[in-house]
């Protein structure tokens, strides 16, 4: 399967054929009677803005189709799931991220750790991150700057789970710390102390009492084979099935194209969201609906003119 995916990743990172597409997404059934709409969330994925130019203005569109259809689609909240800027193009990926009207979490991605950048992107958004602390109830952030025993090298994770209009969210860097290669483009679960695996357990040790499907997982690589192991995967998934009827579903990007699937072993789905920078400027819509004992999503692929 890593032979496969290898080889995927040749071809523009395209997303593997097991995955599927992703045009049942507005096509999902009807809330029950008995549910009323909370609010909504936005998922963009991979703007790679290194400066000025095509990509940013790809950006802004995405930017500006969210902030007009706010109140229309009660979007609060926006998820930006990696590979968001680097070089010449960090600052201003913040920068134009900050127009958004509303709170957003940006999340880590390979390209900034391959070109040397982690660190200055820590520096970059960390401080956005330390605002969200502020906003957000039921902060949590693991370790940032640590030691990966596996490169030996030092690395600056970004791990953080926050509560929001009865969610949890909880974001996940699985981006290995390889550098060069292949093998850069795939996940890593840093299972050592101060790593992702350790943080991803204690959130889901530590749930507080919540509505069923309320726990969402965000990371750059989805939870999936090929980007994990059998071995990686099973690890993974058994952590989480225990706590399956709270865990909805983990968003992802990484592969340019839209998808889903389900992780039956884990007892959630995967949602990959299409890239900015390039072909069609695709924004996921994720409504979230409760009838006071579970929640519900109806998402939305919308194609930005």
């Amino acid at each position: 399967m890593r032979l496969l995916f290898l080889l995927l990743l040749l071809a523009a990172c395209s997303p593997p054929e097991a995955i599927g597409d992703d045009d049942d997404a507005t096509e999902e059934e009807p809330t029950p009677a008995d549910s009323e709409h909370l609010f909504s969330f936005a998922v963009l994925a991979d703007p790679h803005i290194t400066g000025e130019g095509d990509h940013a203005d790809r950006l802004r569109r995405a930017i500006d189709w969210i902030a007009l259809e706010e109140d229309a689609r009660a979007i609060e909240l926006v998820l930006v799931l990696g590979d968001i800027g680097w070089g010449g193009g960090l600052e201003l990926s913040k920068v134009l991220l900050d127009e958004l009207p509303m709170p957003y979490l940006p999340v880590l991605g390979d390209n900034p750790i391959q070109v040397g950048d982690e660190e200055d992107w820590d520096r970059v958004f960390g401080p956005h991150l330390e605002s969200l602390s502020q906003e957000m109830e039921g902060w949590a952030r693991g370790p940032v700057a640590g030691w990966t025993p596996v490169q030996e090298a030092d690395a600056w994770f970004q791990n953080a789970a926050f509560d929001y209009g009865g969610l949890r969210f909880v974001s996940l860097d699985f981006n290995t710390r390889h550098q060069g290669g292949l093998l850069s483009e795939l996940a890593d679960l840093h299972d050592f102390e101060g790593g992702t695996m350790p943080f991803l357990e204690e959130q889901l040790a530590t749930l507080a009492p919540g509505w069923d499907e309320n726990v969402v997982m965000a990371s750059h690589h989805p939870m999936h084979i090929p980007a994990f192991t059998a071995d990686e995967l099973a690890q993974l998934t058994g952590e989480i099935a225990p706590h399956s009827h709270r865990v909805f579903g983990d968003f992802a990007g990484h592969y340019h194209g839209d998808g889903h699937e389900v992780i039956d072993e884990g007892g959630y789905e995967v949602f990959v969201t299409d890239a900015t920078w390039d072909d069609e400027v695709t924004v996921r819509v994720v409504e979230v609906w409760g009838d006071g004992q579970a929640v519900s999503f109806v998402q939305d692929l919308v194609i930005v003119d």
